[in-house]
């Protein structure tokens, strides 16, 4: 019967472990993903200001006037 109560521990001890592993490997997924997507939002934004200084001054202040009409 002692040796049915040490497996029970075992196993026990082996489920918490697997948990919070399997939770370990989550939270590292989403850091993951989350670093990726601030990455792309830097690319994003580096693209956009590539974009706007190929505008001319009159052109940028039609862009804003129509942002202005859609507020």
């Amino acid at each position: 019967m002692q040796n049915f109560g040490l497996n029970l521990i075992a196993i026990l001890f082996l489920l918490v472990f697997l948990i919070m592993l399997v939770w370990l490997l989550v939270r590292v997924g989403s850091i993951i993903e989350l670093v990726k997507s601030e990455r792309n939002e830097k690319v994003d934004g580096v693209w956009a200001q590539k974009q706007l200084a190929n505008f001319t001054d009159e052109e940028l202040e039609e862009l804003k006037q129509q942002l202005n009409l859609n507020s």
